[in-house]
């Protein structure tokens, strides 16, 4: 059987964090354990729930060990400039040494704690291979679709946050986890969405679509109807006569495309890069979120900011990416719309209304986040301290 060059660089890859694993297991068996802190999200940012609670830790517990994973090339390094000192480079040989003496391993993203995510799944899986540690997701989105990985008997996660009320109803009776290990506390990155100052500004933040990739973006239906709408010279007049720019984020999977949009800047439209643009920032900033169907308006409604749902291939989203969970996006934080006109019809309203969001939406707003606080990361640390193994 012939292997091509893409599977036989994989098989490497894998062999390679295979004995690292196996290795480092073996070195750190010679070394004490302690109550380490192992956060990361995913090994090459600083920018979400990991961030919010390492600097939380760091502050109010400067006694404890507390360490950073991120790579040493990553944009956010200077998120985390005041804590230099509790930095570890991502899959560095440091990294899988810490991950077995640590005792708390703590991301974002599914066992993003560990150099390989794939394999630290696979092992967990079969051979439980983190079961003398506290192994905890911050998550990175709340929860709305119905996600398979998620599930207790693949994942073994000693605590999953949930950052809604709804969420964590939907979680407790569908993943399998014992009561105890999901715990409603609203996630670390709410304590920063308070004290901002909001410019006349749309933000524009599409998700990924998981079949996409650099031989047909091009020619995708997803790339054709953001052309259309980029180039609308309708919303462009509308952005024009409001004084209001607008920013286009995509997901970070779709970030890699982005020069084949880069056409449409202009002094009202603004495409923007992950490298020089914070998403927390752009959502605290921005006075409305045109999104599909990605999770970012979780925060953006937590804030009570008006939300329009531009949703064009909604039947190929739900038959090919995520099966619905319980989240019904027509009973939710803003209007629905499949095309073009109807999205600059729905920020007319938004705007002659002043940029507000509606009572309708305020009240479904109000029943997801009973928790409305600066206290998501207190709440999150005191779960941690309570968790007994």
């Amino acid at each position: 059987m012939k292997i091509d060059l893409f599977h036989f660089k994989l098989l490497l890859k894998y062999t390679y964090h295979s004995i690292l694993y196996f290795v480092s297991f073996l070195y750190s068996s010679f070394l004490s354990k302690k109550d380490i802190y192992l956060i990361s999200e995913r090994g090459t940012d600083a920018r979400d729930n990991g961030l919010y609670f390492f600097c939380y830790l760091k502050r109010n517990y400067p006694e404890k060990e507390v360490y950073y994973i991120i790579s040493k090339d990553s944009v956010d390094l200077k998120n985390l400039s005041l804590y230099n000192d509790s930095i570890i480079s991502y899959q560095s040989f440091r990294h899988y040494v810490l991950m077995w003496r640590s005792k708390y391993l703590i991301s974002t993203h599914l066992h993003g704690f560990a150099p390989d995510s794939f394999l630290s799944r696979l092992f967990t899986r079969y051979f439980d291979i983190y079961r003398k540690k506290i192994t905890i997701s911050l998550k990175h989105g709340i929860t709305k679709d119905f996600l398979p990985v998620l599930k207790y008997e693949k994942t073994k996660l000693d605590l999953v946050i949930c950052g809604a009320k709804p969420e964590y109803d939907y979680l407790v009776n569908t993943y399998g986890y014992p009561i105890n290990n999901i715990q409603y506390t609203g996630f670390c990155r709410f304590d920063g969405l308070y004290d901002f100052k909001i410019k006349r500004q749309i933000l524009v933040m599409p998700t990924w679509r998981y079949w996409l990739n650099k031989d047909n973006f091009l020619n995708s239906y997803y790339y054709e109807k953001y052309n259309l709408l980029l180039s609308n010279c309708d919303l462009i007049s509308f952005l024009n006569e409001s004084n209001v720019k607008l920013v286009f984020y995509p997901h970070y999977e779709i970030q890699p495309f982005l020069d084949n949009f880069k056409k449409f800047s202009c002094d009202s439209i603004i495409i923007a890069s992950k490298a020089d643009y914070d998403v927390q920032e752009l959502l605290k900033e921005s006075m409305l979120l045109v999104t599909d169907y990605s999770s970012v308006f979780f925060d953006f409604a937590y804030m009570l900011k008006p939300v329009i749902f531009y949703q064009f291939d909604k039947d190929q989203y739900r038959a090919k990416h995520y099966s619905k969970g319980y989240f019904d996006y027509n009973h939710s934080f803003g209007p629905v719309t499949e095309d073009v006109n109807s999205l600059i019809h729905f920020l007319k309203l938004s705007r002659d209304a002043g940029w507000v969001m509606k009572d309708e939406y305020v009240r479904i707003t109000n029943e997801y986040f009973p928790l409305h606080d600066q206290r998501n990361c207190e709440r999150v640390y005191n779960c941690i301290n309570n968790i007994k193994k």
